[in-house]
């Protein structure tokens, strides 16, 4: 299920810092001090400690279980925002049977326990987080 879509610019330094540590391995933390990242409302708050940086093109369907530090809380959910894409290529997140189109700099929050998939033609830089109830 799909939550919430919109776009929001990443800095050049967050740029620089994704550009720099992204990969393939779902492993690649993303510094304390990132900046600002998509949030939904006051009620939810980005796991930072959860955040990674990605460089991929597609990414098979899979579902997650909470990655943040601290228990799992009763309700999370997971946020997706682009932070690089060459030219004019967009990406694809599908969440259970909802697609979503993407280009550099629009985020998607969405259940993360829904089976999800990325896919695109071009490699792409991003990040990606957990969310939990405030």
């Amino acid at each position: 299920m799909i939550y919430l879509t919109g776009n929001m610019r990443p800095t050049p330094r967050q740029k620089r810092i994704v550009r720099q540590i992204a990969d393939d391995s779902f492993t690649r933390q993303v510094p304390a001090d990132f900046g600002p990242v998509p949030c939904t409302s006051e009620n939810w708050v980005p796991d930072l400690s959860s955040m990674v940086a990605l460089r991929l093109k597609c990414v098979d369907p899979h579902v997650d279980d909470w990655v943040g530090e601290g228990g799992c809380p009763d309700k999370h959910l997971a946020a997706f925002w682009v932070i690089q894409m060459p030219g004019i290529s967009e990406l694809i997140l599908q969440v259970g049977n909802a697609a979503h189109r993407m280009c550099e700099g629009s985020f998607i929050v969405f259940d993360d326990s829904v089976m999800h998939s990325v896919h695109a033609k071009q490699y792409w830089r991003g990040v990606a987080y957990q969310m939990r109830c405030a």
